[in-house]
């Protein structure tokens, strides 16, 4: 194997091993990103429904929800907004008023397994919420729905952050390796190579002790001109 071609080998294995090891390190930390976003819906979904529960059991208002859910998305960017419905009839909305109770295709029922597809493709997100009046068991549904621009964005910059910081670890490595190669390796080979060919300029000391070596044998070996 001629050394441009070995040289080009492990200019492949190191280009590789960097792809796998952002590949690895992005993969955990967007994992880690929908565990958070995850978390965030259980939350805001439980959290929810409790206080509509409260309210739906004591006969209150209904309406006056609608400033509790409207801070829940004033303070999470991520929240488009709420639906709560009961019989396929949507009694009050919080947020994007464009909402309407979403098709069940569209829906993600377990809030404990939410996935990065899920993410991207569901349209909300659904609990039930039970009230007992006069020992009739009453069942709502309360919908969260997620600012999908805000979660492509999200994602997005995650991406190329980890992208742009490999490109540049990438050239980095890439510069660093083949000067040093060429220094060390390369130029000190072609040198000895002439240097057996014919004794003139006699290479300095090299860096790497066996190409001393070899330029002391030659020097035993070839003829003073």
């Amino acid at each position: 194997m001629k050394i441009k071609h070995f040289i080009l080998l492990l200019n492949l294995i190191i280009v590789a091993v960097l792809t796998l090891f952002f590949y690895f390190i992005y993969i955990d930390q967007r994992d880690k990103l929908v565990a958070v976003i995850k978390d965030n819906i259980k939350k805001d979904l439980l959290e929810s429904s409790f206080i509509a529960g409260k309210y739906l059991n004591s006969n209150k208002d209904i309406y006056s929800l609608r400033p509790l859910f409207d801070r829940k998305i004033a303070k999470n960017e991520l929240i488009k907004g709420f639906v709560l419905s009961q019989n396929d009839k949507v009694l009050f909305i919080s947020g994007d008023a464009k909402l309407s109770i979403p098709s069940g295709d569209n829906v993600k029922h377990n809030i404990y397994n939410i996935t990065l597809k899920d993410l991207m493709e569901k349209e909300a997100y659904e609990i039930p919420i039970y009230v007992y009046d006069n020992g009739k068991k009453i069942k709502y549904n309360l919908f969260i729905f997620l600012n999908k621009e805000e979660l492509k964005e999200l994602f997005g910059n995650l991406k190329f952050k980890y992208l742009t910081t490999y490109m540049f670890l990438l050239i980095v490595v890439f510069v660093l390796f083949n000067y040093i190669i060429q220094k060390y390796l390369t130029n000190p080979l072609i040198e000895l190579r002439e240097y057996a060919k014919r004794k003139g300029f006699e290479p300095k000391k090299l860096f790497i002790k066996e190409l001393n070596d070899i330029k002391n044998v030659l020097n035993l070996q070839l003829p003073i001109i």
